[in-house]
């Protein structure tokens, strides 16, 4: 059996930046570790525009997450794809 995961990781415009925060804290940057230990699982992932300029200016630890994957998924060769990336991202 295949399975394709696909994650959207969002925040509305102008969501107080503690809710954000919780948000990164005990979701996104967990999901992303876990990730990081099962570099064949196949998957996409979408942020948004909003909360991915709102990681480069305050949690730029998940910003760097992000490049760890992308790289292992490189190596690993897995079949990864970025239909539409932020400039900041490459890598």
């Amino acid at each position: 059996m295949r399975i394709i995961l696909g994650v959207h990781a969002h925040q509305p415009v102008g969501n107080p930046d503690e809710i954000i925060e919780k948000a990164f804290n005990t979701c996104y940057i967990p999901f992303l570790e876990t990730l990081l230990e099962y570099p064949n699982v196949k998957m996409a992932f979408h942020i948004g525009g909003y909360l991915l300029e709102w990681a480069v200016e305050k949690k730029n630890f998940f910003i760097e997450l992000l490049r760890d994957l992308i790289k292992k998924w490189k190596s690993r060769n897995t079949g990864w794809r970025v239909l539409r990336t932020h400039t900041l991202l490459h890598t």
